[in-house]
């Protein structure tokens, strides 16, 4: 199948309109909608304070995580920020900003838990990533390796060669966690405090393994055979890893000195 589609949805007052920029605006309504929406009534009016710093560390995050993950010999300011000529965001910054807003939250307003809101912000941004992905794809970027599968996509802006959609597969699997743990969260089968190191886990182990899909062209380093994203995925699954562990424990011997007590 050849996908040669338009990147500039519509041209308005003389500005273009990107399917980029739709798909994100969609992400951040159906995200943004979903945590708004989890949250208590009482705590609802914080939401616009967590979007707009929220968005603030998680553009200027992503932006410093592509620089320092994919092409750190080149970070200037000027490169920084020139995004038309020099684009590149990095999902693990992102979620740097995310960590950082939140706390920034729970620090100076009373009655938040800080691991309960990034928890529901994890799965709310599940829902934003997978809507990116998809306008990755609208914009023909990001692309798979080359392949024969009989699904291969031939980016005819790229470079017309056949490619695993793996901004397809990617959105798929940023969406089937989003209802995996939205229905774990809305079940209680999951505690509400540890829901973000959980969805951390699951989401730097599927970025270390779809990075194996991907067009490593622009790569500018590898070592022992990795990428540096999944170098970056297996940085943070670690510390997903033993900050779970960590809590696990420590629930244990509260549990503990309940019982002995």
């Amino acid at each position: 199948m050849a996908w040669d589609l338009d990147p500039v949805l519509a041209t308005v007052f003389g500005r273009d309109i990107y399917w980029y920029g739709v798909m994100l605006a969609c992400g951040v309504v159906h995200g943004g909608w979903y945590v708004i929406r989890l949250l208590e009534a009482d705590k609802q009016t914080y939401f616009f304070r967590l979007a707009s710093v929220g968005t603030l560390c998680a553009v200027v995050f992503a932006r410093l995580g592509h620089f320092a993950i994919y092409d750190p010999a080149t970070l200037t300011i000027s490169r920084f920020l020139d995004i038309r000529n020099h684009p590149g965001w990095s999902s693990h910054g992102a979620v740097i900003g995310l960590i950082l807003s939140v706390a920034l939250l729970a620090r100076f307003t009373k009655g938040i838990d800080s691991f309960i809101l990034l928890g529901q912000c994890s799965v709310g941004s599940l829902a934003v990533a997978g809507w990116v992905r998809i306008g990755n794809f609208f914009q023909s970027e990001i692309v798979g390796t080359v392949t024969d599968v009989p699904w291969a996509i031939v980016f005819t802006r790229f470079d017309g060669l056949a490619r695993h959609p793996v901004q397809l597969y990617e959105a798929a699997g940023y969406f089937f966690f989003f209802f995996l743990f939205d229905r774990q969260l809305r079940s209680g089968r999951i505690a509400r405090n540890r829901l973000f190191l959980v969805v951390g886990l699951a989401l730097s182990t599927f970025r270390f393994l779809i990075e194996y899909f991907k067009e490593s062209a622009q790569i500018t380093l590898s070592v022992l055979a990795l990428t540096p994203g999944q170098w970056a995925s297996a940085a943070s699954g670690i510390a997903f890893a033993a900050a779970l562990a960590a809590w696990s424990g420590m629930q244990g011997t509260v549990r503990k000195s309940r019982k002995a007590g």
